[in-house]
């Protein structure tokens, strides 16, 4: 979950400046015994007067039921800056939310506006961990570190982040842990490749490979994580973003789904894109009137007994709703 944080992270720090806003992000696992993506968790997020994430909320499948797991509330400054961020843990005893945050964070900053410092509160054992940030002579965070960790940046002559070392203390040495490279296209982080040390060869050992798709306004739209097995990739796990508009509107992720041939003599094929499961589909005329409800067999679906003309197919899931002009002909 590292990565979806830190994505989510950046997508904030923009978020306020720029529309659509990211108001989920449904995780996904693969079944290996069904080959297809699975849901497993989803994020909501909601935002304050200012345009900012002030509230999210993870939710897990549980026997197929969506379930609350954890929230948190954060607070900005007038400049626009977090300076708290508090989050609570369901119980589940009560099906409730508790008073008391399970993990609380306060924010300070440097003169120039940068985050200097994080103090997590623990309520659990009373355990209070700071982070401390080092900049370079560019402002470039180089260093995260707390008693536990240490995070080391590298940046190429472009001013991108290259490369990021996890390391942990042990004994009185911080050894190496994990380490990330990035990669960009054209200004735009395409992929990541995540190692681990292994100490009995002294070498790194690749990981993890993590790669992101956008959609055609720049917004994030899948991020996938793979596992390497020996030599080949394995899909391991996914997050699809979903945005909403200025109007409210919720903002379409048009590959979700293909339809062809648009138009047909009434029969399309549906093409499902990402493996999502529980399909509805509606077929409306331009007037907004319910026409038919068909069903995909075979991946495809008939409507060669409708009048022919223009038409709206609408394809829900728990995730999203795509809306698609067809023709019948």
């Amino acid at each position: 979950m590292k990565h979806l944080f830190s994505i989510i992270a950046f997508l904030f720090c923009t978020i306020a400046q720029a529309q659509p806003r990211l108001v989920k992000v449904l995780g996904q696992l693969t079944n290996s015994n069904v080959a297809q993506w699975v849901d497993s968790s989803e994020r909501l997020i909601t935002y304050n007067t200012q345009g900012l994430p002030n509230q999210q909320i993870v939710n897990y499948i549980n026997g197929g039921v969506w379930q609350p797991n954890s929230k948190e509330i954060s607070t900005y400054n007038t400049l626009g800056q977090i300076t708290t961020n508090d989050i609570y843990n369901w119980d589940f005893n009560t099906s409730s939310w508790p008073t008391t945050a399970a993990v609380s964070t306060n924010y300070q900053y440097n003169t120039a506006a940068a985050i200097e410092t994080i103090n997590w509160f623990y309520s659990s054992n009373s355990l209070t961990v700071k982070d401390t940030f080092i900049y370079n002579t560019s402002n470039q965070l180089v260093e995260k570190q707390n008693l536990y960790t240490k995070l080391l940046y590298s940046y190429n002559t472009s001013g991108e982040l290259t490369e990021t070392i996890m390391q942990r203390y042990v004994g009185a040495n911080w050894v190496d842990y994990l380490r990330t490279t990035h990669t960009y296209t054209a200004g735009v982080l395409t992929s990541e490749i995540e190692e681990y040390w292994d100490d009995k060869s002294a070498s790194w050992q690749t990981n993890f490979r993590y790669t992101y798709t956008y959609n055609s306004d720049g917004t994030l739209d899948v991020l996938l994580k793979e596992h390497l097995d020996i030599s080949t990739w394995h899909n391991y796990e996914r997050h699809l973003y979903f945005y909403t508009t200025s109007t409210g509107i919720t903002k379409i992720n048009n590959n979700i789904f293909a339809i062809y041939p648009n138009p047909s003599t009434g029969v399309f094929t549906i093409a499902d894109n990402y493996g999502t499961t529980n399909t509805t589909l509606t077929v409306y005329d331009l007037a907004g009137r319910q026409v038919a409800q068909p069903t995909i067999a075979n991946g495809s679906i008939d409507l060669t007994g409708i009048e022919k003309g223009f038409y709206l197919l609408q394809l829900q899931t728990n995730a999203s709703t795509q809306v698609s002009k067809i023709k019948i002909e």
